[in-house]
């Protein structure tokens, strides 16, 4: 399993990280430590599972001493295909990293784009701000649901075809102003206070805060952790 068994009690509630390297990738350390921070007998567990086997996984983990998962990032869309369950935010995202079991059966989330708001937020304070995302991603879609909730002054949304965000527009209430930009040159003109870039190829722009999605991965990670592990030791 990845998991040193003597640190398991008979009253421990288990938790894992799916992947295919996942015992690797040493993640369960995030969610281990906010267990530790929040002093409860909970534990994340890594479980290598090849994509092959996920069906076959997903099936038996309602019967399991498994309580929740999170999955690495290879695994946010086979999941989501497979289960095809989930509140609003999974459905127009089309993804899902978090999964709890609840009733014998699957609460199917998206936890990333609050997650990634969080650390946007320790930046600056997103609240009348301009508001830069870059990106026509997922993950740049569960941010945006959730960034709409925090009054942004204006939120501007760049990729490098626009046809592609136009259902990141209709995510938008009418009463925040928003601009589509198509990126050119790897560069992107406007002024904005903060910069969201969800590409992995860094696009340039005026910003005076900036959160890279791929490079910045690990606190936004942090984030998740202890946003699930607060909900999942309750």
């Amino acid at each position: 399993m990845g998991y040193p068994i003597d640190q398991i009690g008979v009253n421990t509630r288990l938790f894992s990280i799916i992947g295919a390297n996942a015992i690797e990738k040493k993640q369960d350390t995030f969610f281990n430590n906010a267990f530790q921070q929040l002093d409860v007998d909970c534990k994340m567990m890594p479980l290598n599972i090849r994509e092959d086997d996920l069906g076959f996984f997903l099936n038996g983990l309602k019967d399991s001493k498994i309580q929740g998962a999170f999955l690495d990032s290879e695994y946010w869309k086979p999941v989501y295909d497979l289960l095809h369950e989930g509140n609003d935010e999974v459905q127009r995202c089309g993804i899902c990293d978090t999964i709890t079991i609840a009733d014998s059966g699957y609460n199917v989330e998206v936890v990333q784009g609050r997650a990634t708001l969080d650390c946007v937020n320790e930046l600056c304070d997103v609240s009348g701000k301009n508001i830069l995302i870059i990106g026509d991603t997922p993950s740049s879609k569960s941010f945006l649901w959730h960034l709409v909730k925090a009054n942004p002054a204006k939120i501007l949304l760049a990729a490098h075809e626009i046809e592609t965000l136009r259902d990141f527009v209709s995510l938008i209430p009418e009463h925040i102003i928003y601009d589509v930009i198509r990126i050119q040159n790897n560069k992107i003109e406007e002024k904005v206070d903060i910069t969201v870039d969800f590409t992995n190829t860094y696009i340039t722009a005026e910003n005076q805060y900036r959160l890279d999605f791929t490079q910045d991965f690990n606190k936004i990670l942090e984030k998740i952790a202890k946003i699930k592990t607060k909900e999942w030791s309750v």
